[in-house]
């Protein structure tokens, strides 16, 4: 049965891809929590793109398009809420951080029968919908802009995130004032051009850092002049040094 079928008020479930995954384009009624145990994973929706390490998830509402990938051995944990409990939750896909108290519970969850027994297990499945809402959220996104221009930034960014054309050398290159791109950008992303190219380089940073690839290396790849420069960067979004953050995440 898919988790939309199951008469559950909440469904649990690991998948295991040895080779990798790519689900491929596809929305379900459940809302979905997602979250792998080791590596990353890519998630993409209509409107944004994550790379969401070990520690993290993914919040999917009920009904949104979305796309799960990953190139590598992929261990995913999955939660899925009826759409009349996740009420409380984000209107929109948002990536979330995983405290260890949730991390336990999902365990918890998936290692249940599916078609549990709902008199004895409604008390935990409650608890687990409260950890959900309760879900620190994390300000990275790479939103993805509807003007066709704007996403000439976006794909360039995506495949080098180590460019550094400024605002008024994109604003050249597509035939437009550095003021109007500039509104542009805050209009459609909801964030200011720096700002969403920070986040961009972030989220790329987190998918390498998650590879093993060195903190100097992931600075000195991603157009940081420093690794000083990255590290007060990432400190700022993420809340904490890249090396402190994994091996914080490590631990979970």
């Amino acid at each position: 049965m898919t988790a939309d079928e199951l008469p559950r008020r909440v469904v649990a479930r690991v998948h295991e891809y040895p080779e990798g995954n790519s689900q491929g384009g596809h929305a379900h009624m459940r809302a979905q929590l997602a979250s792998p145990d080791r590596g990353n994973v890519t998630v993409a929706t209509e409107d944004a793109t994550w790379i969401v390490p070990a520690g993290w998830a993914v919040w999917l509402p009920s009904m949104v398009w979305h796309d799960i990938r990953s190139d590598a051995p992929l261990r995913l944990f999955s939660v899925y809420l009826e759409p009349g409990d996740a009420t409380a939750l984000p209107r929109a896909s948002c990536l979330v951080t995983v405290p260890d108290l949730l991390a336990r519970l999902i365990e918890h969850a998936v290692a249940l029968p599916e078609l549990y027994e709902q008199a004895q297990e409604e008390r935990l499945m409650a608890v687990l919908i409260d950890q959900i809402v309760a879900v620190p959220r994390a300000p990275l996104a790479v939103v993805r802009p509807r003007d066709e221009r704007l996403r000439e930034v976006y794909d360039a960014l995506i495949r080098h995130p180590d460019d550094r054309r400024s605002l008024k050398q994109w604003a050249s290159e597509l035939g437009m004032s550095e003021r109007t791109l500039s509104r542009h950008f805050v209009t459609q992303t909801g964030v200011p051009f720096k700002t969403w190219r920070t986040q961009i380089r972030l989220i790329e940073a987190l998918a390498r850092l998650a590879s093993g690839v060195p903190v100097t290396t992931v600075a000195i790849e991603l157009g940081y002049g420093s690794m000083s420069a990255f590290s007060a960067v990432f400190r700022k979004y993420l809340g904490s040094t890249p090396s402190r953050y994994f091996k914080r995440a490590a631990s979970r």
